[in-house]
């Protein structure tokens, strides 16, 4: 996906900025002549412009952003009118059947399965109320293969800015991808709804929390093993890498696993591993990282146990 998506950028860069090949110069955006005497920061800024360019022409569809948000809140009006008609007194939607005096807390499924068990069913017509942006205007051709490439450069930088986010340790940018996530995953409802519900629990518990445990929160989402910049990854694959390491030490012991073992290996885990890295630095062994591979047969904890109980 990542290779996908660098593909797309390289073929907008070539399409905003005017270029025909690797080797010319663009058109669109022309280098200053003065541009070798420039620092680092003005080149770096003069590079964020060119991307700004890029950003605005080909991801960001400011009529697409419009029309979805008016269509938001037009919904959003549509349910709040719906859900505040037809409550009786004590707030409750009363049965649409003459004479049935049932009522139920919300206007839901049970509402309207109790209605249709009714002699004859109770027929509710929906009247739906269309804005008039939509429909004094024509229907415009759209051009899929256009909406799919932007869609996808869309994402696609979202989901890499995330993994940047992760590698440098940026906890603050990290939240800020949880909000636009959780807006995703409401829009994908009802199959991304606990994900959503995740992502808000997180934003309650970074404005929720105090000070210290707020930051302590934003700022332990990854870890850094190796030292230096970028190197950092995320807590849930130190968990799989850690149960790895761990797994090799129940497959050494064999018949001899037992709870009392696999604890000791357990406390010992974090020096073993230092000595064992310390031993192959010295040794100049080359230890092949960056993959989470299974190299060992996946061992049944619970099962091991036991079987080792009743020998």
């Amino acid at each position: 996906m990542i290779l996908e998506v660098k593909a797309r950028i390289l073929a907008a860069a070539f399409h905003v900025l005017g270029l025909k090949s690797k080797d010319d110069k663009p058109l669109h955006y022309p280098f200053p002549e003065d541009l070798p005497n420039w620092n680092k920061l003005q080149r770096l800024q003069f590079l964020h412009k060119a991307a700004g360019m890029i950003v605005d022409e080909i991801v960001i569809d400011e009529a697409m952003m419009n029309g979805s948000l008016q269509e938001l809140v037009s919904a959003e009006e549509r349910r709040e009118i719906q859900r505040h008609l037809d409550v009786n007194e004590d707030g409750r939607f009363p049965c649409r059947f003459p004479g049935c005096n049932t009522s139920f807390k919300y206007n839901g499924k049970s509402r309207r399965r109790h209605e249709l068990s009714h002699d004859p069913p109770v027929v509710i017509e929906v009247t739906t109320t269309t804005s008039p942006t939509t429909t004094d205007q024509a229907p415009k051709s759209s051009d899929d293969v256009f909406n799919y490439n932007a869609a996808l450069l869309s994402e696609g930088l979202f989901f890499i800015n995330f993994l940047d986010a992760v590698s440098e340790g940026d906890g603050k940018r990290i939240m800020r991808q949880y909000k636009y996530l959780m807006l995703l995953c409401k829009a994908d409802d009802p199959h991304s709804t606990k994900y959503a519900l995740e992502s808000l629990y997180q934003l309650l518990l970074v404005n929720g929390l105090s000070q210290k445990e707020s930051e302590m929160f934003v700022w332990n989402r990854s870890v850094n093993n190796h030292g230096g910049l970028g190197n950092n990854i995320p807590h849930d694959l130190e968990v799989e890498h850690s149960n790895n390491f761990n797994k090799q030490g129940y497959c050494n012991i064999g018949a001899n696993l037992s709870e009392k073992a696999v604890t000791r290996i357990c406390y010992a885990e974090k020096p073993v591993r230092t000595i064992s890295g310390k031993m192959d630095k010295l040794l100049q062994r080359f230890v092949r990282s960056g993959k989470h591979i299974q190299r060992f047969p996946v061992v049944d904890l619970d099962v091991l146990l036991k079987k080792t109980k009743r020998k």
